[in-house]
């Protein structure tokens, strides 16, 4: 960030009651993560209420600013398969229950949530994984210690 970026953040901080640029700050989950992150290094406790309506930037905020766990971001966070992924595996590094939900709909997000998260069986997923051939084997392979074809008659037997 520039010397001019800069100054033009610290005013409208000092100023934020006269200030229209302030409630432009803190009405966008975009611009609230960039001035917690760039500008604050830290936590911006007046911009977390939008931060939060974001699943990608109250992702981001979690993992790349707080650092921990942002409770009031989890509902959104859970309702997208990528970020509630990155949200588990990053800043939770551990099962995100919320978010299995919207994970176990994408082949993708399932499959790695299993690998790196879970790092065995994601039941809740298996249907959406049994739906790419490349995640289905790959799971069966170094999930399941099986082969596809195995974990392919499985799903059909369990519909």
């Amino acid at each position: 960030m520039n010397t001019l970026e800069e100054f033009l953040y610290k005013n409208i901080l000092k100023h934020k009651e006269k200030s229209s640029a302030w409630s432009w700050l803190i009405k966008s989950s975009e611009t609230a993560y960039i001035y917690a992150k760039e500008v604050l290094k830290g936590r911006f406790k007046e911009g977390e209420e939008v931060i939060s309506k974001s699943s990608e930037y109250a992702c981001r905020y979690a993992r790349d600013v707080i650092r921990r766990r942002f409770k009031e971001g989890e509902e959104a966070i859970s309702k997208s398969s990528e970020y509630a992924y990155i949200y588990a595996k990053e800043v939770l590094k551990g099962r995100f229950k919320e978010g299995e939900e919207a994970i176990s709909k994408s082949s993708l997000y399932a499959y790695i949530y299993a690998v790196y998260v879970l790092k065995g069986k994601f039941k809740e997923g298996e249907e959406a994984i049994s739906n790419s051939s490349l995640y289905a084997y790959y799971y069966a392979e170094e999930v399941l210690h099986t082969t596809e074809e195995k974990f392919l008659k499985m799903i059909k037997k369990n519909k």
